[in-house]
């Protein structure tokens, strides 16, 4: 099994809190509400794997 690196996991996880807060702030902005719903999408371990 394939892991991110805890950098990688870490930059996923503060994108994902950034675009739940906005999408929360503003619920009818819709594009606000896509790129929060793309970030919760695991990430591809193939980007940044652990050594």
């Amino acid at each position: 099994m394939l892991l991110l690196t805890r950098t990688a996991a870490a930059r996923h996880l503060e994108s994902y809190r950034t675009w739940e807060r906005q999408s929360l702030a503003a619920p009818a902005d819709c594009r606000r509400q896509v790129h929060f719903e793309d970030a919760t999408y695991t990430p591809c371990p193939e980007q940044e794997v652990r050594s």
